[in-house]
């Protein structure tokens, strides 16, 4: 399916995947070469790409579609696949003991079924709207202690980048909070023009983030009072990335963002300047596809 998508936007698969790998390559060499908590952050990497496989309606649609030792087969294969590399870096890097727990909560995590017989909805400390937030926290709330665990061993070894590293982590996890198209209905019940449609979207998602953000960078500023501006910066930095992914979620509605806009913002997180072109250019797209719905 992924080569499919690739060819039906004009890319070579083979030259995709080379160039991913190489990304990741060079994303791990810098990682480990950085922090002595690399491994704890490959766990949460894996354990986030991971719970995107565990969505309950796409489980539910596998088991609706294979018998059940099909199902157990395809989810343990689809772990494995996501974890693989992780694995592999470990194991060559000579981080066994992570290695292993990785390889086993793969194959666990793929075997289990998460449902259960009480009715029990997790209260978040965010309200209904932006719905975005109260699911997507439900489906990503146990990363969340693992974010805040990581701040706290760099706050007690002295590893400033490992804080960088939750900080940034707790952007991206809220970033793919905005990953899926809204229904018709989500959109047009709000009644305004697409302009402030977008303002309203955007406003929220920085108000919101800000909940599970500033506390990292307030316990970050604190233990490393020299490092307060840079903070600051990459406090700034995650707000730019967050409001060019809200804008890029309608750039392309009511589709999903499509695979050149996503690369185009893949290449940001690497060259942040690019975002000075990118977000006016997603924020135009959205405002035309908006005004479909959004007749004002």
């Amino acid at each position: 399916m992924a080569g499919r998508r690739l060819k039906d936007n004009g890319f070579n698969p083979a030259l995709a995947y080379a160039l991913l790998t190489a990304l990741f390559l060079l994303f791990s060499c810098y990682l480990f070469d950085k922090t002595i908590g690399a491994p704890y952050i490959y766990l949460l990497v894996s354990l986030l790409l991971t719970g995107k496989l565990s969505e309950e309606r796409r489980n539910e649609w596998l088991k609706y579609c294979f018998k059940k030792p099909d199902y157990r087969r395809i989810r343990i294969t689809e772990n494995t696949l996501v974890a693989f590399p992780f694995l592999l870096f470990l194991c060559i890097r000579g981080f066994f003991l992570p290695a292993l727990l990785l390889g086993f909560f793969s194959v666990l995590l793929a075997l289990l079924s998460l449902k259960t017989t009480l009715h029990f909805t997790l209260p978040t400390p965010f309200d209904k709207r932006p719905f975005e937030f109260s699911i997507g926290f439900r489906n990503t709330f146990f990363l969340f202690p693992v974010i805040f665990l990581l701040t706290a061993i760099s706050i007690i070894a002295g590893n400033f980048n490992l804080g960088v590293f939750s900080l940034l982590m707790v952007f991206l996890v809220v970033m793919t909070y905005f990953t899926k198209p809204d229904p018709d209905y989500y959109v047009w019940v709000y009644n305004l023009s697409p302009g402030r449609f977008l303002w309203v979207k955007v406003r929220m998602a920085l108000v919101l983030s800000s909940f599970v953000g500033l506390p990292v960078v307030v316990a970050l500023g604190i233990r490393f009072s020299s490092e307060v501006r840079l903070l600051l910066l990459l406090l700034l930095l995650g707000y730019a990335y967050l409001t060019g992914m809200v804008l890029g979620k309608y750039a392309s509605y009511p589709d999903r963002l499509s695979l050149p806009k996503s690369i185009l913002f893949g290449l940001c997180l690497a060259f942040p300047v690019g975002l000075l072109v990118l977000i006016p250019v997603f924020y135009k797209q959205s405002v035309a596809r908006l005004k479909i719905i959004l007749r004002r």
